[in-house]
C-alpha cells in the first residue's frame, strides 16, 4: 500500500445534524466525502451516532479516488482492483454496527472493517464480498474491544463505486427490530422466541427459519428437542446464505443432513451446488463440510468437540446453477 498526504475529510456535522428527531434518515442529498488514505486514522472525522439515533444513510462514490489497497485476499479471498475510501466509527466494546452498500448500475462493491490501516489485519468474519457484480453487499460487525474502527468501501471493479452507504447502530432489547436482528421482543430473556441475542428461536412448535439469518449475528437459534430438531428453510437469491446457530457442551458432537422440506431424502438429481458448514463459535473456521451422498450434502457426526460453544450450521448455494427458490429441510443432531 502507498502513503500519500491527500485527505478528503469527514465534515459530517456540515452534512446533518444527528439528533434523536432525525432517527432512521434516509436523504440521497446526502453526499459522504470518503477519506483517500488511511494512514492518518486520527485525522478522518469520525461518525457517531448520539443516543435515539438508530440509523443513517449517506451517498458515497469512490470513482474519483485512488486504488492504494490491491492485495486484500486475507479478508475478501480475493483483490479489489478499485479505489477505496474509509471512514472512521467510534465504537463501544461488544457494541454491533451494521453497514449496508447499496451500489447504483453494475458495481461491484466489497467492504471490511480495520482496527487500524493495516489490511493483514482483516479477517472473513470483518469483511464482505460475495453477492458479486451488480449487487448489494452488507456487513455486520461486533467490536471486540472499545476504539476507533475503519470502515473501507472498496470495489472489485476498477471503476469503484457509487450508492448509497447505509449505516445502522442496531440495540438488541428495545423492541424494534433492526438490521441483523431477526426479532427483538424488549428483553435479554432466552427461551421466549427471541434469544438474548435477538436471534430468533426455532422449536418443534415454530420450525420454519425467520429471514435475513444470512450471517452468525442475525442466525436462527435452533433449541434441540431430544438432541434433533428439523427446520425448514430458502435459499431464494442469488448470495443468500443462512445460518443457524446450536449451543453445544464440551465432548459432544453435530451431525447434519440436508433433506426436502417434507424431510424426505432429496431426489438423486438434485445438483450438488449447495453445501452445508459446521463453523466454530468464532464464526471464522469451518470445522466440516458436507458430504453429498444422494442429491444434498449430510455432515456426519464431528468428532467429539474439545469446548463448548454455540457452533453453526449453514447452508448456501455454491454458484448461479441452484433453481431458485430452494426449499429445504435440514435436520441437526447433537449428543
Amino acid at each position: 500500500m502507498t502513503s500519500s498526504r491527500h485527505h478528503a475529510w469527514l465534515i459530517l456535522a456540515a452534512l446533518v445534524p444527528l439528533t434523536a428527531s432525525c432517527a432512521n434518515t434516509f436523504d440521497p442529498s446526502l453526499f459522504l466525502p470518503l477519506a483517500d488514505d488511511c494512514t492518518e486514522a486520527a485525522d478522518i472525522s469520525a461518525l457517531s451516532f448520539p443516543p435515539g439515533v438508530a440509523e443513517h444513510a449517506y451517498a458515497i462514490d469512490t470513482r474519483t479516488l485512488r486504488n492504494d489497497i490491491d492485495d486484500t485476499s486475507a479478508c475478501l479471498g480475493r483483490r479489489a482492483e478499485g479505489p477505496e475510501g474509509f471512514l472512521r466509527v467510534d465504537m463501544s466494546a461488544g457494541e454491533r454496527w451494521h453497514f449496508h452498500m447499496r451500489r447504483t448500475g453494475s458495481d461491484d462493491p466489497a467492504l471490511y472493517v480495520l482496527p487500524s490501516c493495516d489490511v493483514r489485519q482483516c479477517t472473513a468474519q470483518q469483511s464482505i464480498d460475495i453477492c458479486g457484480q451488480g449487487a448489494d453487499e452488507h456487513l455486520t460487525f461486533e467490536a471486540p474491544t472499545a476504539g476507533s474502527y475503519l470502515i473501507a468501501v472498496d470495489s472489485v471493479n476498477s471503476e469503484g463505486v457509487s450508492g448509497m452507504l447505509q449505516i445502522i447502530r442496531p440495540t438488541c432489547g428495545n423492541g424494534v427490530r433492526e438490521h441483523s436482528e431477526t426479532c427483538d421482543d424488549g428483553n435479554a430473556t432466552p427461551g421466549d422466541g427471541c434469544d438474548e441475542s435477538c436471534r430468533r428461536e426455532l422449536t418443534e412448535i415454530s420450525r420454519a427459519e425467520v429471514e435475513v439469518n444470512d450471517d452468525m449475528f442475525s442466525a436462527n437459534h435452533i433449541l434441540l428437542t431430544a438432541n434433533t430438531l428439523f427446520v425448514t428453510g430458502r435459499i431464494a437469491s442469488t448470495c443468500e446464505s443462512d445460518w443457524f446457530a446450536v449451543d453445544v457442551a464440551a465432548g459432544q458432537t453435530i451431525e447434519a443432513a440436508l433433506l426436502t422440506s417434507a424431510e424426505a431424502e432429496c431426489p438423486s438429481d438434485r445438483p450438488a451446488n449447495i453445501d452445508l458448514q459446521i463453523i466454530h463459535p468464532s464464526g471464522q473456521d469451518v470445522i466440516a463440510r458436507g458430504v453429498t451422498t444422494t442429491g444434498c450434502p449430510r455432515i456426519a457426526p464431528t468428532a467429539a468437540l474439545p469446548s463448548a460453544g454455540r457452533y453453526f450450521v449453514r447452508v448456501f448455494a455454491r454458484n448461479d446453477e441452484v433453481t431458485r427458490p430452494f426449499d429445504y429441510g435440514l435436520r441437526v443432531r447433537v449428543q
